[in-house]
Parts: C-alpha cells; sequence; structure tokens
C-alpha cells in the first residue's frame, strides 16, 4: 500500500531531526520518497518555534496498525514526549 507521511518538527537541530526520521523510515517504508522541506508558524499554541515540515511517501505492507505503532516508536526513541 501507499503511505503519505507528513513530518514536522520544532526543537533542537530541525534540519538534522527531519533527516533522521526519514533514515529510520526507510527501515520500515519501501521506496520512500522526501519531498521539499519548508519552514511553518506554529498553530494553536504560538508561543514556540517556527517548525521543519516534509512530507513522505512510500510503500509498505504493513497494516495501519502496525504501521503506526512502528512511527509512534520512531518519535519515542527521537526523544518525543506525548501528553496525556
Amino acid at each position: 500500500m501507499t503511505v503519505y507521511l507528513g513530518l514536522g518538527t520544532n526543537e533542537g537541530d530541525r534540519e538534522k531531526n527531519l533527516y533522521t526520521a526519514v533514515i529510520a523510515l526507510e527501515e520500515i517504508i519501501g521506496g520512500l520518497e522526501m519531498g521539499k522541506v519548508y519552514q511553518s508558524d506554529p498553530m494553536y499554541y504560538l508561543e514556540q518555534p517556527l517548525f521543519l515540515n516534509t512530507v513522505c511517501r512510500g510503500e509498505t505492507s504493513l497494516s495501519p496498525g502496525e504501521l503506526l505503532k512502528k512511527l509512534n516508536r520512531i518519535e519515542a526513541e527521537m526523544g518525543r514526549k506525548r501528553e496525556r
């Protein structure tokens, strides 16, 4: 199945974060292609740094649930903290 993933970061070395994520994604998604990187303003909570964003497209045989688990693992390994 073809998947499209939006990536965004506004903490630390933003460019390095994006490319580190893409390298990790290449391990679970075949034929991964990365779009252009662009900068955007934060939404809702405006008192935070600007974001760098991109979109990736690739192929996977994982189910949506399996893919989400792996994506969450990558985020956690990169230091993302989710509020509960």
